[in-house]
């Protein structure tokens, strides 16, 4: 029996309304469409695919996912006696969505219909913080240079729409598949781009705004691709192994291949430091070689667009597809393909097109510990707390017997890389070893914030740039894989699409696990995910025009909503007897509280129209834990019974040396009851400053 090929190459085919299957198709493919109603959705595009399984020996035509006739002749050429009576049925169903109500345009139409959601999509021109700092895309060089160019057309309007693209593997089954289509994902990006096209040129796509009350025009465009490193690949049409591997460098990357190891490695980060620092001249390392190449620019996209574009790549995991081939010393191109985002008016004018995802930089580094060392390190985590909701519990994902982490997830990689690695590594590892991983830590930790300040930039230029280097002294050439490399990039990324955070793949990565759940038909994984998805997307939007809903929602926390302060565990009641302790106390109300503060030149007449003037009751409440201010606080007695660590706190002091810095721990949470309904709690802490000799003890007010 003949086999079923399919090379993914799909030509465009018209559909005409009101007709039944029929052939269409060019040289060397065949498509069957058929065209239907389907309740209000729209019109449905069901496509079988039969492109590259072999040729035919009568029309010389290449043909697939078509059973061949013994004869070696296509069975549409055949008679229709000679042919194999077999029902037709789509190989994949395309929804076109010409009625606008699915795909992107729906989906905005749905936004747009909701006052509060439409009011929100204008929150990066009117309501964004603009102090300077790096916040959100906005603040990033590209979105800028954007404006600049298209203001007329597209940024004038603050509603128009900036997308970022986010692919990424899913296997509902968890089993592996040959069948990914890889350099071939183009072509199920075509309607994508189709209809990106449709929201670019013209007058776009008629939209109600419902905060506005009118219609208008919208239009969008996409700003930034987001994937993982394998994705990456595959939607640039870069190749991200071999000897060009660099994203940036590109052909410029400097790379020598391991014959032992059997991979390429990425060397020669000097060039990267700033231009007179040491370590570019001469001395006994580096073979005693000096480096004073400057660092690479950033290639433009015109630089780029011409590289690729007299690429000839033929889609097709069969004999008729064709790829780029190698080149005379036999390596792999750089470039598979033209990818088809340039098919975008506006794509050759952004800087960065696909974002580097972190995660891949975020491992243990592979250095030799003795059984010893890995016996104190696991112990040393394990003797570690952190606070409520900052990550997983260490225990849970330490393997002790092993020694070796399990379970992890990518947050609890990035929360082991940028805290917890550096202080278990503190005093197991040489002194050159430990600083050089210390320095990476701080500089992911560092890059990782919400806010960045453009004034730091130069710094963590020349921070990364000396770990690197600092990593070639100690580590062995295998260690140097291209996620090190473009480790450097991750800065120049920041600068132009803003905050690392934002265009990274932890929330998509999440989104998938809910996609999985959708798949009910194993037959047909990718239609249960999109009727799922695009299910729940309707009901949503149905859940906003009805009054007096209660939505399921996202689960909420337990300090949204909520200002004020509650105790929540070891809660009693107590009579002071210690006359000291409650003039203490009632002092640091009074020095601290904002209802003294505007009245402290008439602070006597103040008082006496204000509850204070009596003083609290001498019962007082007391705790072992609080909530306040989005925080949970517990009494050191209370953290040693947890698995947590929530007793710690630090306070900034100016005093005669200038601004200092005190940590210490919680001791006793009093709430003193100034009745009227007025509460004001208080934390009695142990302090310590790292510059000093001594600790005292003292209150601190948590204002409500």
């Amino acid at each position: 029996m003949a086999a079923w090929r399919c090379c993914a190459a799909v030509e465009a085919a018209t559909v005409q309304a009101n007709k039944s299957w029929r052939r269409a198709g060019c040289d060397r493919c065949v498509l069957w469409v058929r065209t239907g109603r389907v309740g209000t959705a729209g019109a449905r595009t069901s496509v079988r695919l039969t492109l590259g399984g072999g040729v035919c020996r009568r029309c010389a035509r290449v043909r697939a996912r078509v059973r061949l006739h013994p004869s070696g002749v296509c069975c549409w050429r055949l008679p229709w006696r000679t042919r194999r009576r077999r029902a037709v049925s789509p190989w994949r169903v395309v929804w076109s969505g010409s009625s606008g109500t699915s795909g992107a345009r729906g989906t905005l139409k749905r936004l747009f219909r909701n006052k509060e959601h439409a009011k929100l999509m204008r929150w990066h021109s009117e309501d964004r913080k603009k102090d300077g700092k790096l916040r959100a895309p906005a603040d990033g060089s590209q979105w800028r240079k954007i404006e600049r160019k298209y203001r007329a057309e597209f940024a004038g309007d603050p509603r128009n729409v900036w997308f970022g693209l986010s692919a990424d593997g899913i296997n509902p089954f968890g089993e592996p598949s040959p069948n990914q289509p890889g350099n071939n994902i183009d072509v199920y990006l075509r309607p994508l781009v189709e209809e990106l096209l449709q929201l670019w040129n013209g007058n776009g796509v008629c939209v109600w705004d419902e905060h506005k009350q009118e219609e208008f025009n919208l239009h969008a465009l996409l700003f930034v691709t987001i994937n993982d490193w394998a994705a990456l690949s595959n939607l640039s049409g870069q190749t991200n192994k071999g000897y060009h591997a660099c994203t940036h460098c590109l052909a410029d990357t400097e790379s020598i291949y391991l014959d032992k190891c059997r991979k390429n490695v990425y060397l020669g980060h000097r060039r990267f430091l700033p231009t007179n620092h040491q370590c570019r001249k001469k001395g006994k390392h580096f073979k005693g070689e000096a480096d004073h190449r400057k660092k690479l620019a950033m290639r433009t996209s015109d630089h780029v667009l011409a590289m690729v574009n007299d690429l000839h790549v033929i889609f097709g995991k069969c004999p008729g597809g064709l790829s780029v081939p190698n080149d005379v010393e036999g390596r792999a191109p750089m470039w598979k393909k033209k990818s088809i985002f340039w098919d975008l008016p506006y794509w050759k004018d952004l800087e960065v097109r696909s974002s580097i995802h972190m995660m891949h930089y975020e491992g243990p580094a592979s250095y030799a510990l003795t059984k010893e060392k890995k016996e104190i390190f696991f112990e040393c985590l394990l003797s570690m707390k952190v606070p409520s909701g900052f990550s997983l519990n260490i225990k849970g994902i330490t393997n002790m017997p092993e020694k070796k982490f399990q379970n992890l997830k990518s947050h609890d990689c990035h929360v082991i890389m940028t805290q917890l690695l550096l202080v278990a590594l503190r005093v197991l590892l040489p002194e050159n070893v430990q600083l050089a991983i210390v320095k990476l830590c701080a500089f992911l930790n560092t890059i990782s914030q919400k806010v960045i300040d453009p004034e730091i930039i130069p710094r963590l230029r020349s921070d990364v740039a000396q770990c690197l280097v600092s990593f070639e002294l100690v580590f062995p050439p295998s260690f140097f894989n291209i996620m090190t490399r473009v480790l450097f990039h991750l800065v120049d990324e920041i600068v132009i699409l803003g905050p690392i955070f934002l265009h990274n793949m932890f929330p998509f990565e999440r989104f998938m696990g809910v996609l999985k759940k959708y798949v009910c038909n194993r037959a047909r994984p990718e239609g249960s995910i999109s009727m799922g998805h695009q299910t729940e997307d309707v009901i949503g939007f149905c859940g906003d025009f009805i009054p007096g809903l209660n939505k399921t929602g996202l689960p909420k926390s337990r300090y949204e909503g909520r200002l004020t302060g509650k105790g929540t565990l070891g809660g009693d009641s107590i009579i002071c007897r210690d006359d000291h302790s409650w003039s203490q106390a009632q002092y640091t109300v009074l020095q601290n509280s904002t209802m003294v503060t505007p009245y402290v030149d008439e602070h006597k007449n103040s008082l006496r129209s204000k509850h204070l003037e009596q003083g609290p009751s001498s019962t007082v409440l007391t705790y072992k834990g609080y909530d306040i201010n989005g925080n949970t606080f517990y009494t050191i007695a209370q953290d040693q019974k947890s698995t947590n660590q929530n007793s710690g706190v630090r306070f900034d002091a100016v005093t005669k040396r200038g601004k200092d810095t005190y940590y210490g721990y919680i001791v006793d949470i009093w709430e003193l009851d100034y009745r009227h309904d007025f509460k004001v709690p208080l934390f009695k802490c142990k302090w310590v400053n790292p510059s000093d000799e001594f600790s005292f003890e003292t209150l601190i007010p948590r204002n409500k």
